[in-house]
């Protein structure tokens, strides 16, 4: 039995000693679970509106949430600011998508420098790194990251997934 992806080219090759259909269907289950795909997943519909976090400092729009990536709007209220954090795991890439915002940022020597970001910057925000964001007018950003399960505001991540949106490839062992 081969579980192939587009192309013909088997990404992993399963040798099975079970008996019947069912047993083999049910391993290349748990093996589809563990590579973090599902051959015959149906899409799945939403409306951002209805994943809306309020936040004191505005609100996210959660978009995409899995075990593997995460992707939310932060809408930043003017003058407001996110807390000074930082994530042991969680990786991010950032997309100001409007308005004008002052990211503050540095490493774990408590220094930090602050950069103006405008729309159509970007940024990438590597675990460790410190960092803060202040609208100077209502400002949204598009953040895809790793998830996280539980960020300590002005501390450490207790708990990040890992994994930002993975391509791999097995090798093929004929």
């Amino acid at each position: 039995m081969l579980l192939r992806a587009s192309g013909t080219e088997p990404l992993i090759r399963i040798y099975s000693e079970a008996a019947d259909s069912e047993a083999v269907q049910a391993r290349l289950g748990a093996l589809e679970d563990i590579v973090g795909i599902r051959q015959h997943a149906p899409p799945e519909f939403g409306r951002v509106e209805t994943a809306r976090v309020e936040k004191p400092w505005g609100f996210e729009l959660h978009w995409a949430i899995t075990d593997r990536y995460a992707g939310k709007v932060l809408h930043v209220n003017k003058g407001e600011a996110l807390s000074l954090q930082y994530h042991e795991l969680k990786d991010e890439y950032l997309y100001v998508t409007s308005a004008c915002s002052t990211w503050s940022l540095g490493g774990s020597d408590g220094k930090l420098t602050t950069h103006r970001m405008k729309v159509g910057d970007t940024l990438h925000i590597t675990p460790g790194t410190r960092h803060r964001i202040t609208a100077v007018e209502d400002a949204e950003i598009l953040e895809v990251s790793t998830p996280s399960s539980m960020t300590w505001y002005g501390s450490r991540t207790a708990t990040d997934a890992l994994g930002v949106i993975l391509a791999f490839r097995l090798p093929d062992r004929r």
